[in-house]
């Protein structure tokens, strides 16, 4: 997750790190032992101690920090309303974040990842979604949590899709998919006779 050069204490941290992601890969996330990983890493259980007081605080600091890398929310930051026949800047920057962030994706989203996580992921794509329909001042009625709902998840299905595949899709593509999403609800005639 991180870039750049590391100090050993860093890299021993994304060593741990990492190899616990591969490890998910093929066991669920809660089945692997604190001794297991320390196996895995080439590195002493006393370690594993120093970075992390059990397997479970690792898991919850890798979702944290990955959640707070993926919010969609920040990147709207000094972004205001956009036509909606152009992507935001925002949609475009969390893609490429999610991109970036494939390998742990997923592992976490996979089938031995923590479901935890993914509701967790959820919630956060959603108060993302309900900020840019917030910036787009679509109408908060009682249609609206239906179409926020929806939304949700096709935004983290189509990321997911998107990243598990080898194709060469762009993110300016797949930016241009999730816009037409969010375009689709200023589309919607809300007005039921």
């Amino acid at each position: 997750m991180r870039e750049g050069k590391l100090t050993k204490s860093e890299a021993t941290s994304q060593l741990i790190i990492d190899n616990y992601i591969s490890l998910m890969k093929k066991i669920d996330f809660d089945k692997i032992t604190v001794d297991y990983l320390c196996q895995q890493c080439q590195i002493t259980r006393s370690t594993f101690y120093t970075y992390y007081r059990s397997i479970y605080d690792l898991i919850e600091s890798i979702e944290a920090q990955l959640l707070s890398t993926l919010s969609l929310k920040k990147y709207h930051t000094f972004e205001r309303s956009a036509p909606l026949t152009v992507p935001r800047n925002a949609t475009k920057l969390w893609l490429q974040n999610c991109y970036d962030n494939k390998f742990y994706l997923i592992s976490l989203l996979g089938e031995h990842g923590d479901p935890y996580f993914i509701c967790k992921l959820r919630q956060s794509i959603k108060q993302g979604i309900e900020y840019e329909m917030d910036l787009d001042r679509i109408s908060n009625d009682i249609f609206r949590p239906y179409f926020l709902q929806a939304c949700t998840y096709l935004y983290l299905n189509v990321m997911h899709h998107w990243i598990l595949s080898d194709t060469s899709i762009s993110i300016d593509y797949v930016a241009s998919l999730i816009n037409a999403i969010r375009a689709s609800s200023e589309l919607i005639d809300y007005h039921i006779s």
